[in-house]
């Protein structure tokens, strides 16, 4: 639907021996109430194809978290991707400034996030506070970030661009693996690409695995490394 949507929910919870196949066309969703439109739980596998131009603004928070934008369970893999003869693009917006934000598109808050690929399409996540634009939400890990194709546009205040969001005085891990596409990942305090600003105590290092194969990058952080640490 080309209208906005304010009660849409999809919560998904199918077994890892299934591939569920979404399909996005046209869709505007500004949820009323503080809850992710589109939830990948449990251990589904869901492989989201993009027709036309979809959006996903989050402005709602719960007590102290917030939602992402769209959800990835920690045992979970979302695909997105594009048909060659449909291209699709989906802009994510995480517009909340609760204490333990959750990701554009990833975590949740207080959840640590499963698998993101992103095969092709036009990709633009957008995370006003701590939450990682594309990965994890405050203080969480992400299992894995996998770019192979597409333009993915990441941008995050405190979290990283690609990656994991602040530490908030926690341990936080993922994987972030650019084998191809053109990726602009940005950042105030965290890295461009990798960690968020902060780190848990006695542990000042990165703790996220990056591996850059392919793909046109351009990595930027006012504060942080362009890839790596975010900023102390």
């Amino acid at each position: 639907s080309s209208e906005l949507v304010e009660n849409y929910h999809l919560s998904v919870n199918t077994p890892a021996s299934e591939e569920l196949k979404l399909v996005l066309k046209n869709l505007t969703i500004t949820p009323a109430e503080a809850i992710a439109p589109i939830q990948i739980n449990g251990e589904s596998q869901v492989t989201t194809y993009l027709e036309g131009k979809n959006k996903i603004s989050i402005n709602k928070s719960e007590k102290s978290s917030s939602p992402a934008g769209i959800s990835v369970a920690k045992d979970a893999k979302l695909t997105i991707d594009s048909e060659p003869e449909q291209p699709g693009s989906i802009e994510v917006l995480n517009e909340t400034t609760a204490i333990r934000n959750g990701a554009a598109i990833g975590g949740n808050g207080e959840q640590d996030a499963g698998i993101i690929h992103i095969k092709g399409g036009t990709v633009s996540a957008t995370s006003a506070s701590k939450g990682a634009a594309i990965g994890a939400s405050v203080g969480k890990s992400v299992k894995e970030i996998r770019i192979s194709g597409g333009v993915v546009t990441a941008k995050s205040s405190d979290g990283a661009g690609i990656g994991t969001g602040s530490a908030s005085g926690n341990n936080r891990t993922g994987k972030i693996v650019i084998e191809g596409g053109t990726v602009n990942a940005s950042s105030g305090k965290g890295a461009g690409i990798g960690s968020g600003v902060g780190y848990a105590p006695g542990n000042q290092a990165i703790t996220a695995e990056i591996e850059i194969h392919g793909g046109m990058i351009t990595a930027y952080s006012d504060l942080g490394a362009c890839i790596g640490s975010g900023y102390d």
